[in-house]
């Protein structure tokens, strides 16, 4: 399945989408977010994509937003210390013309 390009999404489209992140679950917002960039996609097309599939579309279009490396910062469940995380979209295969035509297969 080849969902193309997402669609730009201006400002006020990830104000709103931050807005809805309060009310959303961590999957729920993803395929709202993935519905705003892939308007053509049909929402039954974006939940049938593996959880994986999803999450590295939603990597794509972070990495579309902001240029530079990704950074997170999880913390340990058991223990509670932060970790630092930082990856280069490229090293993701996120970069230049991966991200133009990312391909999933069933």
């Amino acid at each position: 399945m080849t969902l193309g390009a997402p669609s730009r999404l201006d400002a006020s489209a990830v104000i709103e989408l931050a807005d809805r992140a309060s009310v959303l679950s961590p999957a729920q917002w993803s395929v709202a977010l993935l519905q705003r960039a892939y308007p053509e996609a049909a929402c039954g097309t974006l939940l049938a994509l593996p959880m994986g599939a999803r999450d590295r579309l939603v990597l794509a279009i972070r990495a579309r937003l902001r240029s530079g490396p990704l950074r997170a910062e999880p913390v340990c469940e058991a223990c509670g210390k932060i970790y630092e995380l930082t990856l280069e979209p490229a090293s993701l295969g996120l970069a230049g013309e991966a991200l133009q035509n990312l391909v999933f297969k069933r």
